[in-house]
């Protein structure tokens, strides 16, 4: 009787020093969760706080090229909407990392990064839009340059185009960095829950 006393004994102090192992490690696994959430979090915080910024250097640019002022408040719209957006496909709240259970998580990041593909071609489009509207107003239109039509037309083309390429590269090495970051949340989740 004394043996099969000792051996539930055993079972249950094996059992509790299982349970407090999967609480460690789930603990330490939210904590690797949120330091990746942070990352994310931070790309939106810094772009609501340069926005202001880059709002009054259009309206600056406005100014100096005696266009339209529309220019500057249609960006100011535009990229507002754009970071509104931002807070629904890149940032994760603090309460979602407490709240969700990590299976809830990885179906929420991959939802996420779903819609954050469908935003980013959304606004590409508008972007490269308004960069040509912005361009012909500031260029043209402000008639800073004497051009002629022909040179006007070589050097907005040329202009457009180097910019339209450089946003494009640097939205994709924005994309590949969130990408990355929920694509290792996931296959912490996956690695963990396995």
């Amino acid at each position: 009787m004394d043996e099969l006393n000792e051996m539930r004994r055993q079972m249950a102090a094996m059992k509790e020093s299982l349970d407090k192992s999967q609480i460690v490690s789930k603990k330490l696994m939210m904590k690797i969760m949120k330091g990746k959430a942070t990352a994310l979090n931070r790309i939106v915080f810094w772009e609501c706080v340069s926005l202001p910024f880059l709002f009054l250097m259009i309206l600056g640019l406005c100014y100096i090229f005696h266009s339209s002022f529309w220019v500057a408040w249609c960006f100011l719209l535009l990229a507002t909407a754009d970071t509104l957006a931002d807070f629904k496909t890149i940032r994760i709240g603090a309460r979602k990392m407490s709240e969700y259970t990590l299976i809830e998580l990885k179906q929420f990041i991959v939802r996420q990064k779903k819609l954050r593909r469908i935003q980013t071609i959304i606004s590409s489009v508008v972007v490269i839009l308004w960069l040509i509207w912005a361009y012909y107003e500031w260029f043209h239109l402000g008639n800073l340059f004497n051009f002629n039509d022909d040179v006007f037309n070589i050097a907005f083309s040329i202009i457009v185009g180097v910019s339209v390429i450089a946003a494009l590269i640097v939205v994709i090495v924005i994309m590949k960095k969130l990408d990355n970051i929920n694509d290792e949340m996931v296959a912490d989740i996956d690695e963990y829950t396995e």
